[in-house]
């Protein structure tokens, strides 16, 4: 009895570990798919889930690896492309993904922080603008201020501070010449009866 006991168990285990291999080998085939369609985080995935399933799988794990690095390269790319197009926080969010993958590649973190301070310049320069159109030039100017601190070679920005610092030297220019304006100062007065009573003498 104690014999057939031990048989029954080594055949259930068998069965659990031919079972496990079998559903690796899917996870495994199932990412070979993704990625031939070029779906490499996805098929990162689905090579990890396989290397869980059967961790002796020497293949699964060094698949997974080569596809969290194509995975993480297919991100920054696109975020490459974005920055190309001044959509910096599309960009920034595609980098994030990509450093996410692979935190081991120092140059994803450095195009992180380059897309978050032209996102952030971008965003000063829209409030700035704003400003401007309400006629509120020394906010704006601040606001414009940061803009080009954060990308100090985008000509955009700095024409836009120029531009209201002009306009701010002429305002107070003009307030300063309206105070001080030498134009005599007339005072008009409405026409007013005068009547006097002089005294009478007698002679």
């Amino acid at each position: 009895m104690r014999y057939l006991t031990s048989f029954i168990i080594l055949g259930l285990l068998a069965v659990f570990s031919l079972s496990g291999c079998s559903s690796a080998s899917r996870s495994f085939n199932k990412g070979e798919t993704l990625e031939s369609d070029g779906k490499f985080e996805e098929a990162m995935y689905s090579y990890a889930d396989a290397f869980m399933k059967d961790p002796e799988a020497g293949t699964y794990r060094i698949r997974f690896f080569n596809m969290r690095e194509k995975a993480a390269k297919q991100r920054f790319t696109q975020g490459n492309q974005l920055l190309a197009q001044k959509e910096y926080a599309a960009a920034l969010e595609e980098f994030r993904a990509s450093y996410a993958l692979d935190p081991t590649q120092e140059r994803l973190k450095q195009q992180v922080d380059l897309a978050e301070r032209l996102k952030d310049g971008q965003l000063a320069y829209v409030e700035g603008m704003e400003l401007e159109k309400g006629n509120k030039f020394k906010a704006a100017s601040r606001a414009y201020a940061v803009a080009v601190e954060l990308h100090p070679e985008n000509k955009e920005y700095q024409a836009a501070q120029a531009r209201v610092s002009g306009m701010r030297i002429s305002k107070l220019a003009g307030e300063e010449l309206s105070l001080k304006s030498n134009k005599p100062i007339t005072l008009k007065f409405k026409d007013a009866m005068f009547s006097t009573s002089l005294p009478s003498f007698r002679v």
